[in-house]
């Protein structure tokens, strides 16, 4: 059962990733359109580097989502864990794409956390209060954060960036937000380093932040970091 459902959630992924990142597709859906010109254009993607990326996140999506099923004994936690899986990758691949993210999936990621705090709450669930204290006090330390570091870089980091950190540490709480952020901060200090050897990209030029919140995410559940 495990496996199926792991499976389950990484194909909806790898459809919600598709439609990101085909440019045709994402212009016919309503909630990814642009509304605006955006300072940096689309990147149109090849057939094949969808593929690529589909593979890559259907992999990824796997492991992750056994780790879930294997490891939380927890109804809510498993059902806010996989939706945040879901929606990070979306969020992700638009960003990779488009270098923005669109209000939809942190939007479903803060809610989705809301809703399982409370329910919690309610039922009694284990460990409520605790999971209430620890999301509230990660959200309110992220968005000042983000904020300072938004304002002392000159926009160095995205307010779409911003929201889906700040949506993720609604639902995920302190320990998952601070692997997030740690393995996100890692890859992307290696990357941009490898981008300007290779003159790929100069210093002035940013690369989309997403992907890498998107990867520190899914490593600190497979290392079990929440």
């Amino acid at each position: 059962m495990e496996y199926v459902i792991a499976i389950i959630v990484s194909v909806f992924s790898v459809i919600i990733a598709y439609c990101t990142l085909d440019i045709n597709v994402s212009n016919k859906l309503f909630f990814l359109k642009k509304k605006y010109d955006d300072r940096l254009p689309s990147k149109e993607l090849s057939k094949l580097q969808i593929k690529i990326i589909c593979m890559i996140v259907f992999v990824l999506n796997v492991s992750a989502t056994l780790s879930i099923m294997e490891n939380v004994d927890n109804e809510i936690n498993i059902v806010k864990m996989v939706i945040a899986i879901i929606c990070i990758t979306g969020a992700a691949c638009n960003d990779y794409r488009e270098h923005r993210i669109p209000n939809i999936f942190p939007l479903i990621i803060a809610v989705t956390g809301i809703v399982c705090l409370i329910t919690g709450y309610l039922v009694n669930q284990q460990g409520a209060q605790a999971y209430i204290v620890s999301s509230l006090f990660a959200t309110a330390a992220v968005a000042l954060a983000m904020i300072i570091i938004y304002m002392l870089t000159k926009h160095g980091i995205g307010m779409g960036d911003i929201k889906l950190l700040c949506a993720l540490s609604l639902l995920g709480g302190v320990y998952l937000i601070c692997g997030t952020v740690f393995f996100a901060m890692i890859v992307c200090s290696l990357t941009a380093i490898i981008l300007l050897i290779t003159k790929k990209k100069t210093i002035k030029e940013g690369i989309p932040f997403g992907p890498f919140i998107y990867f520190g995410f899914i490593v600190s559940i497979i290392l079990l970091v929440y």
